[in-house]
């Protein structure tokens, strides 16, 4: 049997095992993020979707937007214009099904989020090994089965999105191969159901059709004519798609973290974007800092421009020696996975979006490694061979091992969340008719899911949850009256990060005496940085003292009551410390 044979019969397994027994490892994360939005939806519970979608988070309505505001989870700062409504019919459907059928038992979603996971490794596996020699296929399957940056959308359950989109779409390009190479009649026909199919799954499928684009242009000897003939099906079916798409109002708008495609706010992103994710993809950098510490963004593409001239000096070196096999697949695999990264920055940088461009990360690690490995005696060691040695621990060893590590910190995270939020001094008999002020929330979580958290718990809302900021700094928290405090950050503006951004745009910025209503309270700011409030002052129409209001701060990383200084007087509030 010879060793493309050998791998056609029994490789498939082998990365297929690993993916699933990695993939296992996220089997008791339970419900986390979004997911619990999710399911309050799913409750029939009051939420800002529209038409119950899952994946509905801002409708856009400024009437709508400001109940949200005035009840919470909303922020104040949030623009009431802002939209975030994205169309994932399938995802929807397979999330209802899973609601009908698991209830809330969430180890059953993760499973069936699992399998779709492995239908995408086993997707790659059937183009990888007609693309590539048998050695690099098998060794592109291994690496792109146990990718760290796959954990998200293989075990989160609210990001399963991004799988379900692709996996049919991937299926349709390797038919789309088929039809091109063998000419394989029912190529076509099932490469375009595989198109439509992932549309329904969600905007991710693009990343697929990229590859359709770069193989038609890149890697066929035919007339440009041509070319362009047999790229017509996707490139229609991606057109038609986001004609529709934008037609029916879908997208995000009025968010300074996700960009409308083409817009001026995307292509000023997106140079940093795109090389922060390519320092991901080549050399496994965190992207996730990204969002959860600005300060390290320079870092984080200085990482990508230092991974491209890496892999350009490995790939030109070890270029004469490959099977031509592999040099045409690159040829087309490359270039698709640069083109497959255009979508997904619309979004902020992190792991979860480079499900796609790692199809062509994997193809290009394995050929540096199995040609590192195959030469490694023939010459003394040198920088190039240290490099590929590097390459192999972060690859292999940190990627395996970040898998259950990544499991863990997600789950302890969860439960850990879950309890703060549970155990926060909200008297439950009372706090329906209080409104809940969080002086500063110290993470994402803490912004907008307590609320959200607690109803799905079974704990009464209170009429209101404010969170009044989102930077991590120091905080001062002046009383200027019985009814009345001044908020402000000691470092920067209180709006501040990626999640915070996503509910208002640097295009909608805040001025100074503009005021937001909270119902019985009111937010006049009073001092803003690049159109980010710095300080603030809120005025209720009842005493601070009485029972109408709950004053909420971190202390030792748990929610407990922040005592209220005396009229005149201010008391500092600590970033995630003992106050």
């Amino acid at each position: 049997m010879t060793t493309r044979g050998a791998f056609a019969r029994y490789g498939a397994w082998v990365p297929l095992a690993i993916a699933a027994a990695l993939a296992a490892t996220g089997l008791g994360t339970g419900f986390v993020g979004d997911d619990a939005y999710h399911l309050l939806i799913l409750h029939g519970e009051r939420t800002p979707s529209v038409d119950g979608n899952l994946y509905s988070f801002m409708s856009g309505d400024p009437e709508v937007t400001q109940q949200f505001i005035e009840s919470g989870p909303y922020p104040w700062w949030t623009w009431p214009e802002a939209k975030a409504v994205f169309y994932r019919p399938l995802t929807v459907a397979l999330q209802r099904l899973d609601f009908a059928v698991f209830g809330n038992h969430a180890v059953y979603w993760h499973i069936h989020g699992i399998a779709w996971y492995l239908a995408m490794v086993y997707a790659w596996i059937l183009i990888a090994r007609r693309s590539l020699s048998a050695p690099i296929a098998f060794l592109a399957a291994i690496l792109f089965a146990i990718d760290e940056s796959h954990w998200m959308p293989a075990v989160w359950i609210a990001n399963r999105n991004a799988v379900v989109a692709c996996v049919p779409a991937l299926f349709g390009l390797y038919a789309h191969l088929r039809w091109r190479e063998n000419g394989w009649k029912p190529g076509l026909p099932l490469s375009i159901a595989g198109y439509v199919l992932g549309m329904f799954g969600g905007e991710a499928w693009l990343g697929m059709a990229a590859y359709v684009a770069a193989y038609e242009l890149f890697h066929t000897r035919e007339t440009i004519a041509r070319r362009f003939l047999h790229l017509a099906p996707a490139a229609t079916c991606a057109i038609a798609y986001a004609v529709a798409y934008k037609l029916s109002g879908y997208g995000a708008y009025g968010s300074g973290s996700y960009t409308q495609p083409l817009s001026a706010l995307y292509f000023s992103e997106a140079p940093g974007r795109i090389l922060a994710l390519i320092g991901g993809l080549l050399l496994s950098s965190p992207v996730d800092a990204w969002a959860f510490f600005p300060q390290l963004r320079w870092a984080l593409i200085a990482i990508g421009i230092f991974s491209l001239i890496l892999f350009s000096g490995l790939l030109h070196r070890c270029w004469p020696g490959l099977d031509e096999r592999d040099r045409a697949a690159l040829r087309w695999l490359i270039p698709g996975g640069i083109l497959s990264l255009l979508p997904v920055i619309a979004a902020f940088p992190m792991g979860r979006l480079l499900l796609g461009p790692s199809l062509a990360g994997s193809a290009v690690v394995a050929v540096l490694l199995r040609h590192w490995w195959m030469t490694r005696r023939k010459r003394r060691i040198q920088l190039a061979g240290v490099a590929c040695a590097a390459l192999a621990f972060v690859h292999i060893v940190v990627a395996t091992i970040a898998w259950p590590a990544q499991s863990a910190i997600i789950t302890f995270i969860g439960y850990w969340a879950d309890r703060v939020f549970l155990e926060a001094p909200i008297d439950d008999a009372r706090v329906s008719r209080q409104k809940v002020f969080l002086l500063a929330a110290q993470d994402p979580f803490t912004l907008m899911y307590p609320p959200i958290v607690r109803r799905l718990k079974g704990k009464p809302l209170p009429e209101g949850w404010h969170a009044l900021s989102a930077s991590m700094s120091d905080h001062v928290f002046t009383r200027t009256g019985a009814n009345s405090f001044e908020f402000e950050s000691a470092r920067g503006p209180l709006v501040d990060g990626v999640f915070a951004d996503i509910l208002r745009g640097p295009d909608h910025p805040l001025a100074e005496g503009d005021t937001v209503s909270l119902g019985d309270a009111r937010i006049i700011v009073l001092d803003v940085i690049d159109g980010r409030p710095r300080k603030i002052r809120v005025e209720c129409d009842q005493p601070l003292d009485g029972p109408r209001y709950v004053f909420l701060q971190w202390i030792d990383y748990r929610l407990q009551l922040f005592p209220l200084p005396p009229v005149g007087e201010s008391r500092v509030v600590r970033y995630a410390k003992a106050n």
